[in-house]
């Protein structure tokens, strides 16, 4: 189960390309701007506009390509 899907519209650099998953469980899938599963590096630091900051953990590819295929996220 997905719990928050940051828009990437709302992260500080501009032209980003990327949607980061965050999970029920805490960990993380990113979405790059075809709508495809992507891989990002541990901890890698995304600054939102408002000068919050999301920290990649966990690398869950094969779940969100699940959710975003067939709507199973769980």
């Amino acid at each position: 189960m997905v719990i928050s899907i940051a828009r990437w519209d709302l992260l500080k650099t501009s032209g980003y390309s990327r949607c980061p998953y965050i999970f029920k469980d805490g960990k993380m899938a990113m979405e790059d701007k075809y709508g495809r599963a992507t891989r990002m590096k541990k901890e890698t630091v995304m600054e939102t506009k408002d000068g919050r900051k999301i920290i990649m953990h966990g690398d869950e590819v094969m779940r969100l390509d699940s959710l975003l295929r067939h709507g199973d996220g769980s």
